[in-house]
């Protein structure tokens, strides 16, 4: 009996144990293997922004040492020993891209008009196939002008770009506006040259000879502060001067979500941003701004229309007070508000719509009327007429409308009507106004 126990202690791992074994094998087979070329890639990485550092730190060397006429723009593509890249067999091709601008001696090249062109500031950026944004490996230097040299310096224009940026708390600060493209136009519209900001928001357009120039910032889906997307700033350039007009504050398009707040029982008749042609405003540096319903599938976002949602966009991100209505007889949100770019922090605004009652009298009258609100034009406004359906006379009907100040008309079919002029508020009526039969 003792060896029978024995032989079945002998017999081995049954199936069931070996496949949980493999699979235990394999899952842990695959983390391992993982972790490992995870570690290689971090490796790749860290050595391909390693050698792209050296390269820079050699090219900045020698802009130090070279002749005055040596320090110019070009770009090189070369392997991690700086050796000119021909083959895949030299391992990852390194783009080396100098750029030179000529800048004066000051703390930056924006801050002062009319200063002298005294030194060349050298930027190196070393990029790679295969690169984040966050790889990027950047190198400045300065190469000091000599006197003798002095007579060779063409001009110069800088332009600083500001955006904004909020706290939690609303608060805002300016800062410089990166990676923005500036040109510059000579007096026959011919592009000259051009340049883009850097982290600081500063744009030198150097080699510039003496004569009257246009900066011009066109860039998509951002707005300067009369939103529109192509801002320009003149500028008169002298030989061996930088010139820097008035900083520009630009920033993305932003926007903001209406959200309709009604008196209750007076509802709209239909969609407020669409059937009733309704318009916003928004007052701004520029005056008001309007935006009348976009049209088809146009996005709101990147026009200046407000959508069927209640979503104005095209706008750069500063306080406005918004209004209903094609007149602003009365503002129509509770506080300003401020448009954002970042979806999370779009705001949504309260629009308060009016209240109207009204019926058509004498009672006796037959038949359906057809009824109209009318605003009158006047100061940035020009009028407006919105559709209230039918009624019968006597009956007693409550809408919603933009505030302010409204001729109500009824229609009988055989053409006879009935007015009257009311002001529509937020307060709800305590009683209908009066269409009296003309």
């Amino acid at each position: 009996m003792k060896h029978q126990q024995g032989l079945r202690r002998d017999e081995g791992f049954s199936l069931i144990e070996v496949v949980v074994s493999m699979l235990i094998f394999a899952v842990l087979s695959s983390a391992v293997v993982g972790l490992v070329v995870k570690t290689l890639q971090t490796s790749t990485k860290a050595d391909n922004k390693n050698a792209a550092a050296n390269l820079a730190d050699a090219k900045k060397e020698y802009f130090v040492g070279a002749a005055w006429d040596d320090v110019v723009s070009d770009t090189d593509t070369v392997d991690a020993d700086g050796t000119p890249w021909t083959s895949a067999a030299q391992g990852v091709a390194y783009t080396v891209k100098s750029t030179v601008a000529l800048v004066p001696n000051t703390e930056s090249a924006c801050t002062t008009n009319g200063a002298e062109l005294t030194r060349k500031l050298v930027t190196v950026d070393v990029t790679w196939p295969g690169m984040t944004s966050d790889d990027r490996v950047t190198n400045q230097t300065f190469r000091r002008i000599y006197q003798a040299d002095a007579a060779k310096i063409p001009g110069a224009a800088a332009w600083q770009l500001n955006v904004p940026s909020f706290s939690s708390s609303g608060a805002v600060t300016w800062g410089g506006l990166g990676g923005i493209a500036v040109s510059a136009y000579d007096s026959n519209g011919s592009l000259a040259a051009s340049a883009v900001t850097d982290r600081t928001g500063c744009a030198v357009v150097s080699d510039l000879p003496a004569g009257g120039y246009s900066l011009v910032v066109n860039t998509p889906q951002h707005l300067g502060q009369n939103n529109q997307q192509r801002q320009t700033a003149a500028v008169t350039v002298q030989a061996g001067k930088i010139s820097v007009p008035e900083a520009l504050r630009y920033a993305p398009s932003s926007s903001a979500k209406l959200k309709l707040v009604t008196v209750s029982g007076y509802n709209a008749p239909t969609n407020p941003w669409t059937d009733q042609s309704a318009t916003f405003f928004a007052d701004t540096v520029g005056g008001y701004q309007t935006r009348t319903t976009c049209a088809g599938t146009v996005d709101p976002l990147y026009t200046a229309c407000l959508g069927t949602d209640g979503t104005v966009g095209r706008l750069f991100p500063t306080a406005y007070s918004g209004y209903l209505g094609s007149c602003a007889d009365t503002k129509a949100t509770t506080s300003d508000f401020v448009p954002r770019w970042i979806a999370l922090d779009v705001p949504t605004v309260a629009v308060n719509l009016g209240a109207l009652q009204y019926k058509v009298v004498p009672a006796l009258s037959t038949g359906v009327w057809t009824v109209t609100a009318t605003h009158a034009s006047g100061p940035s406004c020009t009028g407006q007429t919105i559709a209230l359906g039918t009624t019968a006379s006597g009956a007693v009907n409550r809408v919603g409308l933009p505030q302010g100040e409204w001729t109500i008309t009824a229609t009988s079919p055989a053409g006879a009507k009935a007015t009257a002029t009311v002001t529509v508020t937020t307060t709800a009526p305590s009683s209908p106004a009066l269409l009296v039969t003309l």
